[in-house]
Parts: structure tokens; C-alpha cells; sequence
């Protein structure tokens, strides 16, 4: 089964966002390598001491009484981010299975927090 290229497209976003740029390669039959260049920036003096309790990272994020909404073109991806977002305490969640579906979702129920 293959996608929509939505994901190809959301990728294409991001990296020109930060001032990237993706190449391919292709061959027909054999398959695609995508190549991603990202500009390489030093921050200096960056600390990035993580301080651990009893050698547990313990998180504060939580997803309770947030308003969710999944959108995956594989089934198997949306159960398993599922899953992951009821870890973080997500109690209010849908999933939908293409960028169409998910646009007519968020048309009548603006007030969704995280996609």
C-alpha cells in the first residue's frame, strides 16, 4: 500500500524552513534515496547538563484534557502513536487516515490542540 506523499511534503517544509534542501535519487523498480542537507550552526557555550533523579528521567509533559487529533495513512502508525499519547496521559484523541479527512475534522472542531 503506498502513502499520499503527504509526509514527503511535510518533510520538504521543515527543511526549507531551515534553510535546507532535499535531493533524490531514483530508479525505476529499484526505489528512491532522499538525501537531506541541513545548515550546520555552533552555539557556543551551549550547557546541556540533564540533571537525573535516581537515574530515572521523569517527565512533566502531559496531555490530559487536551484536544488530539492523529493522522496517519497506516493503521499500525496510528495505533501505535496511540498508544504512546495515552503514556503521556492523552485522554481525548481521534484518528483519521488521510490529510482530507484530517482538514475536515479540524473544519468543524477548531478548538483541536495538537495534531
Amino acid at each position: 500500500m503506498e502513502g499520499t506523499g503527504l509526509g514527503l511534503a511535510i518533510s520538504m517544509g521543515l527543511v526549507k524552513h531551515m534553510g535546507g534542501d532535499i535531493d533524490v535519487t531514483s530508479e525505476i523498480n529499484i526505489g528512491s534515496c532522499f538525501s537531506i542537507v541541513l545548515p550546520h550552526k555552533r552555539i557556543p557555550d551551549l550547557d546541556i547538563t540533564i540533571a537525573l533523579e535516581d537515574a530515572q528521567v521523569k517527565s512533566t509533559l502531559s496531555l490530559k484534557d487536551h484536544s488530539i487529533l492523529v493522522v496517519d495513512d497506516i493503521a499500525m502508525n496510528c495505533i501505535v502513536l496511540e498508544s504512546m499519547l495515552v503514556e503521556f496521559g492523552a485522554d481525548s484523541f481521534l484518528s483519521v487516515n488521510s490529510g482530507e479527512q484530517a482538514v475536515n475534522f479540524i473544519a468543524k472542531n477548531i478548538n483541536t490542540q495538537l495534531i
